[in-house]
């Protein structure tokens, strides 16, 4: 349920709704405009004044904390679907990728390459649910340079990342679209017993990982037969 701050114009609230819809494509979730339920996401514009005071950041709670929960999205960022999508799905449950109990097992995230402050947004979460293989291309994954301190951070420069791909055929995290483990993993955590029904089978694929089809070909090229 979802409701927005009268300073977000009719543009910005579509672009909201776009963002939305994608996170329903074959899940149990739908977004729907407030009538008088009391527990809503309150759809808000910042220029630097609300999460936490950061410039060229959009934030969200995570999960249902009941009431009106703001959900801040960055004057900048109406225009980008991914940016609006990750917080969606904060707003949904999800935490970060990279703050998975499991995440060390796949990346190495790298504490002294950040700015000041940045630090909890990559710590691991505690008490917390997955239900899916860990998806370093999730729309819910930093990518490799998110909030370096190094301005000249790339690709190219892991010694600079935040976030590093532990894998030896891999350079990149991070996604821009929603992935078919995000949505299993929302299909999973809404309506498991439903879900188990229909749980996609996976074969095991480059070692011991199980990646679906698209995360193969992207990850692994000709290499995985090797």
């Amino acid at each position: 349920i979802y409701a927005f701050d009268p300073a977000v114009d009719p543009a910005r609230q579509q672009a909201f709704i776009q963002a939305c819809q994608a996170w329903t494509a074959s899940t149990p979730l739908r977004c729907q405009p407030r009538m008088a339920e009391p527990d809503y996401v309150l759809v808000r514009s910042h220029n630097g004044e609300a999460c936490g005071g950061q410039a060229n950041v959009s934030c969200s709670f995570v999960g249902k904390i009941g009431g009106a929960q703001d959900l801040f999205v960055y004057s900048t960022h109406w225009n980008i679907q991914s940016v609006i999508q990750h917080e969606i799905g904060h707003a949904i449950g999800m935490i970060h990728e990279q703050s998975r109990p499991d995440r060390d097992d796949f990346v190495f995230v790298k504490y002294g390459n950040m700015v000041s402050g940045a630090s909890r947004q990559f710590d691991i979460a505690q008490d917390v649910n997955t239900y899916t293989e860990y998806d370093l291309e999730s729309i819910m994954h930093y990518s490799n340079c998110s909030f370096s301190r190094h301005a000249s951070c790339s690709l190219q420069r892991p010694d600079l990342q935040t976030v590093e791909p532990k894998a030896c055929n891999r350079d990149r995290v991070g996604g821009t679209v929603i992935t078919q483990l995000d949505l299993d993993g929302l299909r999973a955590a809404y309506a498991g017993s439903i879900h188990s029904l229909f749980n996609a089978r996976r074969s095991a694929t480059c070692g011991t990982h199980t990646l679906n089809a698209e995360q193969v070909r992207s990850m692994c090229g000709s290499n995985c037969t090797a």
